[in-house]
C-alpha cells in the first residue's frame, strides 16, 4: 500500500552534500516524466540520476571538482498519491509534523505557488547522523490526487551559494496530465497448492500470491496480493490460521469468542453481515467487515472471514482487503476457501503410546530448562528403544537443521494437557521426516 500523506523529509533531510564553486550554465536542459506528469528545468553542470526509491523519482545534483567528495547539493523531486481527498493545509500540518525533533529547526514556513498552484514553503536546519549541519528548503502542491514536493538540500555553509541554481529549477517545475497507464487485469487463473507441512490440510491460492508461514504455530500461512502499481504495496491480503482448541467447544460458542477476539483487534470494526457456511464439508460460520487500515487510518477496509471447527481444532480464512478492492479479490479468496481439505490423522495414532513421564522432559525443553540436542537425543532413543510407540513413522531427510518453534509450543501444551497425545506425535514425526530425530 502507497504511503498516505506524509513527505519523505527524513530522507530528504540526510542527502547533505559539499562546497563547489558557484559556476552554472545560462542554458538549462529539461527533465521531463510524462508518467508522473512533470517537467523540470535543470543546470547542464548537475547531472540527475532517476532512483528506485519509494516516491523519489529524480535527484539532480551539483558538479565536483575534487573526486574524493563525499557530499553533493541536490534538488530532489517527489510525488505521493493520495488515496483519499486531502487539502494543502492538511497536507501542511502532518508534513510539518515530521520533521519535530532536537536536530531540526523550522526557520520558515509559509504559503506560495508551485508549478502556478497555491503550495507550501518551509525551510529548516538540521544536523545529520555524521554530524554535518545542513539546510533545506521544500515545497509542496496538491494536483488531483497527487502530493507534488521539490526539495533543495546543502550543507549551511554552501546553501546560498547554490541557491539561485535550485530556485531557478524550482520556478521551472511545470506539473502536467499523467501519462495514463494501462489497467493491469487481474485474473486469477493459474493456483498453486498450499500444503502443510504436518497436518493434512490444503487450499489452492493464486500463484502470484507471495506465501510466508510465520514461526507462530497459529498462523499457518499469510498470502499477499501483488502490487497492483508503483503506488500499491499490496494491502490484500489472506490469513489461514488453526489452533487447537484446549477446551471442547461447538461452533456457536467458538463463533462468540472468536468475533470478540477480531472486533477488538480492529479499529471501527463493524459486522455488515453474519450468516452460516460450509467449510471442507464441515459446518461454518462466514461474516462480512469494515473496519480501518490499522497501519494508515484513513483508509476504509472491507473483509471476510470464514472458520469452522473439525475434531477439536478450529480452522479460519481472513481476507482484508481496501474497500474499493474488495470485489476485485473476492473471487480469489472464494476459490482458496472452496478448494480447503481437511484430513484426519486419527486412525494412523490409534496405537500411540507414550510414557506419561516423559510429559515432564516436554514441559522443561519447552521453558528452556533442556537444549534441544538432549530433548531431541532423547526421544530418538526412547523410539529406537520402543519405549514411545508410534506407528507409520516416515522416511527421514536431511532438509532441516533447526527446530519450528511451534513443535517446542506443542510440547508445552502437550505437557500442560491442553493438546492430545496425537498433536504432540505430529512435532515428533515432523522431526523425523525432517532428519532432526533419526531412527
Amino acid at each position: 500500500m502507497a504511503r498516505i500523506f506524509s513527505c519523505t523529509f527524513l530522507l530528504l533531510a540526510f542527502l547533505i552534500f559539499a562546497f563547489t564553486p558557484d559556476v552554472y550554465s545560462e542554458e538549462f536542459l529539461t527533465y521531463n516524466d510524462p508518467r508522473h506528469g512533470f517537467n523540470i528545468q535543470y543546470s547542464p553542470d548537475w547531472k540527475f540520476t532517476e532512483l528506485k526509491e519509494p516516491h523519489v523519482y529524480v535527484i539532480f545534483t551539483s558538479p565536483s571538482e575534487d573526486i574524493s567528495e563525499d557530499f553533493y547539493e541536490n534538488v530532489l523531486v517527489l510525488t505521493e498519491k493520495q488515496l483519499i481527498p486531502i487539502t494543502l493545509d492538511d497536507y501542511t500540518e502532518i508534513s510539518i509534523a515530521q520533521i519535530g525533533g532536537t536536530n531540526f529547526e523550522i526557520l520558515e514556513s509559509s504559503k506560495t505557488t508551485l508549478a502556478g498552484l497555491p503550495a507550501h514553503k518551509i525551510i529548516f536546519t538540521g544536523i545529520d547522523s555524521s554530524d554535518t549541519e545542513f539546510k533545506q528548503i521544500s515545497m509542496w502542491t496538491i494536483k488531483d490526487d497527487m502530493a507534488y514536493i521539490v526539495a533543495y538540500t546543502a550543507t549551511t555553509d554552501t546553501y546560498d551559494s547554490f541557491l539561485p541554481t535550485a530556485q531557478k529549477m524550482t520556478d521551472s517545475f511545470e506539473i502536467y496530465e499523467r501519462e495514463k497507464q494501462a489497467p493491469i487485469e487481474i485474473t486469477f487463473e493459474n493456483f498453486l497448492t498450499y500444503q502443510h507441512p504436518v497436518d493434512e490440510i490444503s487450499f489452492q491460492y493464486p500463484d502470484d500470491w507471495t506465501l510466508v508461514e510465520p514461526e507462530d504455530p497459529r498462523i499457518n500461512a499469510i498470502l499477499t496480493s501483488p502490487s497492483e502499481d508503483e503506488f500499491d504495496k499490496g494491502a490484500e491480503n489472506v490469513i489461514f490460521v488453526s489452533e487447537k482448541l484446549p477446551l471442547e467447544q461447538n461452533l456457536e460458542d467458538y463463533s462468540k469468542i472468536f468475533l470478540n477476539q477480531i472486533g477488538s483487534s480492529l479499529s471501527d470494526y463493524k459486522e455488515l453481515d453474519y450468516s452460516s457456511f460450509t467449510l471442507a464439508g464441515n459446518p461454518a460460520k462466514t461474516v462480512t467487515y469494515s473496519a480501518k487500515d490499522p497501519n494508515y487510518q484513513v483508509i476504509e477496509m472491507k473483509g471476510k472471514m470464514v472458520w469452522t471447527i473439525k475434531d477439536g481444532t478450529s480452522y479460519a480464512f481472513l481476507l482484508s482487503a481496501e474497500n474499493i478492492k474488495y470485489s476485485t479479490y473476492l473471487p480469489a479468496f472464494e476459490k482458496m476457501i472452496d478448494s480447503f481439505f481437511i484430513g484426519t490423522t486419527q486412525e494412523k495414532t490409534s496405537t500411540l503410546e507414550i510414557p506419561d513421564w516423559i510429559r515432564n522432559n516436554a514441559k522443561w525443553w519447552s521453558e528452556g530448562t533442556i537444549r534441544d540436542s538432549d530433548f531431541v537425543g532423547g526421544i530418538q532413543h526412547l523410539i529406537r528403544e520402543g519405549i514411545i510407540s508410534i506407528p507409520d513413522l516416515p522416511e527421514s531427510n536431511e532438509s532441516v537443521e533447526t527446530i519450528p518453534e511451534w513443535i517446542k509450543n506443542n510440547a508445552g501444551w502437550w505437557a500442560d494437557g491442553l493438546i492430545s497425545d496425537d498433536d504432540f506425535v505430529l512435532g515428533i514425526k515432523y522431526m523425523v521426516e525432517n532428519g532432526i530425530i533419526k531412527v
